[in-house]
């Protein structure tokens, strides 16, 4: 199974089973249609998706390439047999398919190298004469923002530049920014609480491929129109590794056991409700610097016994872990400590991409929400 395939069989489901519009499907095959509909120069990004922002503001198209693809981690195992990281693995394997033969369409990549699996790859990739750009990402451990993170990002919008004659434009920076604030606002409706969380993890995720965020809400509001939705209540928080489209493995198994609304914290949406728009180019630009940090630093700390807060409706926690995960593997065994201490049941589940252990999945799932549902009875 391709790449391809594998689009088409989640894009399928999701047009059968929700109807969703085909303006957000469209958006989600940003690989095929961003390579051949952008007249300008294409980015890839690899490892954060807040770089889009950067790109775009230079007039370019950002190519968002993440590790979602089992087939694509099993492609770039005779090139990576050392590589550990099935995120980077399935990254590399996208970037690297013949079927779609990104690595001579794009005019560069952005690399945030997050591991030594990155380390490896970004020499691979300067052998092959792919012009890369990488910056490898201090420790978000400060609250206060460090000089260090500012020349950081200060030299990532220098490296950009270099690879058009074009001006770094704050309007189209600001006009991203207002776009994300207009759809934190739809998310907080009540229509969008009430669809099933697979299809706001969805829709979610395209929003941060589309750089038309302004039409990404014109098109939501009016496909939450078109949905009667009847509440459900929401009773177990999903944390842990990102989840990258197309694999639905776990949104697919806690839909089958009956979990159709969770708290997803596997796919984050970037704050930046805090950035000032109206404080003048360079503010606006220190703003989002602002925002890049505070992001990191609240996912690298989630798990701080002084930080975490639970939802008062949070009344169990499934841990999704991707193998070959350190920190998060880290992060998994603090956040049950906390998780026990604060009296919320805890479930850790260890995968990979593949189906293999699916059913095994399923059962313990199952077995964790049964407890849950029957714990909830007691107390009413």
């Amino acid at each position: 199974m391709s790449y391809l395939d594998e689009n088409a069989e989640l894009v399928k489901f999701l047009c059968e089973q929700h109807s969703v519009p085909k303006y957000f499907t469209e958006v989600f095959n940003y690989i095929t249609n961003g390579i051949s509909d952008a007249p300008t120069k294409k980015i890839g990004i690899i490892g954060d998706k807040f770089y889009s922002l950067y790109v775009r503001a230079f007039g370019l198209t950002p190519i968002i390439l993440d590790g979602g693809s089992y087939y694509m981690g099993e492609n770039s195992n005779d090139i990576f047999p050392q590589i550990s990281d099935p995120v980077a693995k399935a990254t590399i394997g996208l970037l690297l398919d013949k079927e779609l033969d990104l690595a001579s369409k794009l005019d560069a990549v952005l690399v945030v190298v997050t591991n030594d699996s990155y380390k490896k790859v970004i020499h691979y990739l300067e052998e092959l004469n792919i012009k890369v750009i990488y910056t490898e990402p201090h420790s978000y451990l400060l609250e206060s923002i460090p000089l260090s993170h500012t020349i950081n990002q200060l030299s990532i919008l220098n490296a950009i530049s270099k690879l058009t004659t074009k001006p770094f434009n704050s309007s189209i920076l600001k006009q991203e920014v207002s776009g994300y604030k207009q759809a934190y606002e739809i998310m907080e409706s009540e229509k969008w609480k009430l669809m099933p969380t697979f299809v706001q993890s969805f829709l979610a995720y395209t929003l941060q491929l589309d750089d038309d965020k302004e039409s990404w809400c014109e098109e939501v509001e009016q496909y939450l129109e078109t949905r009667s939705d009847k509440p459900s209540s929401t009773q177990i928080t999903l944390i842990g590794s990102p989840i990258a489209f197309p694999n639905t493995k776990m949104y697919n198994i806690l839909n089958d056991v009956g979990i159709t609304h969770f708290d997803d914290k596997c796919l984050d949406v970037p704050d930046f409700s805090e950035v000032d728009e109206d404080a003048g180019d360079i503010g606006l630009v220190a703003s989002c610097f602002k925002a890049q940090y505070r992001n990191m630093f609240k996912a690298q700390t989630v798990c701080s016994p002084d930080r975490v807060q639970f939802d008062e409706n949070t009344k169990g926690i499934v841990y999704y872990l991707l193998k070959g995960q350190a920190s998060e593997a880290y992060e998994a065994e603090r956040m049950e400590e906390v998780a026990i201490a604060a009296g919320v049941p805890f479930l850790c589940v260890e995968t990979d991409y593949t189906d293999t252990d699916k059913e095994q999945i399923k059962i313990r799932i199952e077995a964790f929400h049964e407890m849950l549902s029957g714990s909830l009875s007691k107390v009413g």
